[in-house]
């Protein structure tokens, strides 16, 4: 049940709301796409538990569950046009989690102790689930406040990270996707502005605008960082398992 009314909720389509219904769906195209993108999420929870098993600790299972649950708040609300979370705030749980396995996967050389991580994480998504469901009028300020650490973080040591191993033949996919994540982020930013200024009327463009072009751009963003996050993390502890073994 969501506590949001549809008119309280800030709306990540600049202009779906201008457009009318079309099959019962809030926006059609976009829930089709939307399916689409949410299936593909599956892709990143195969990759793991068929090459990468060893790798699902709590933190990963969190990290991939957050994933997929952004992207069903995506689709619920091209449906009906509100979300039981804040889309926003979806997003900043994403970045909580991807943060915590990244510094997390460093075990003792991790840049924040685990455990305090771990409190630190799952304070500020409590905070963000609770304002976007009770205290909507608020969860904008919230965000701006809580998500940036995450968000700096997960950017700045996936890139350090990636580029430390570009010179492996093995990992160098691993600094491509960051750079390919980095340039899709600015992608989505910039087309969802040109969406907001020019493409906001009933027309065939409005309405595939966003589901295919933004959407499919999304797509390649979060492909991008959790290829690249399993890459080095992958990497990270093979290489410390054979310096124990060594």
């Amino acid at each position: 049940m969501s506590f949001i009314s549809h008119f309280d909720q800030e709306h990540f389509v600049s202009c779906e709301d201008q457009l009318p219904k079309l099959h019962g769906f809030h926006n059609f195209a976009c829930s089709v796409s939307g399916l689409i993108i949410l299936l593909l999420q599956i892709h990143p929870v195969a990759m793991m538990m068929k090459s990468h098993r060893n790798m699902l600790d709590m933190d990963a299972v969190l990290y991939l569950v957050s994933l997929v649950f952004l992207f069903y708040l995506n689709l619920q609300q091209h449906i009906t046009g509100y979300a039981p979370i804040d889309l926003d705030s979806g997003g900043g749980l994403h970045s909580i989690f991807l943060s915590l396995w990244l510094n997390n996967s460093l075990g003792s050389k991790a840049h924040v102790s685990c455990n305090t991580a771990r409190v630190i994480g799952y304070a500020s998504a409590m905070i963000f689930i609770a304002t976007s469901m009770f205290y909507p009028n608020k969860q904008e300020i919230v965000f701006q406040i809580l998500s940036p650490p995450f968000a700096l973080y997960t950017i700045i040591t996936m890139g350090i990270r990636s580029y430390r191993y570009r010179n492996d033949n093995k990992r160098n996919a691993a600094w491509r996707k960051w750079c390919t994540a980095v340039a899709a982020l600015l992608a989505v930013q910039l087309l969802v502005k040109v969406e907001e200024m020019f493409i906001c009327d009933d027309t065939i463009i409005a309405r595939l605008f966003h589901a295919i072009i933004i959407h499919a751009v999304i797509q390649i963003l979060f492909q991008a960082v959790s290829t690249c996050a399993i890459a080095i993390i992958a990497y990270e502890q093979g290489r410390s398992r054979n310096e124990k073994e060594s």
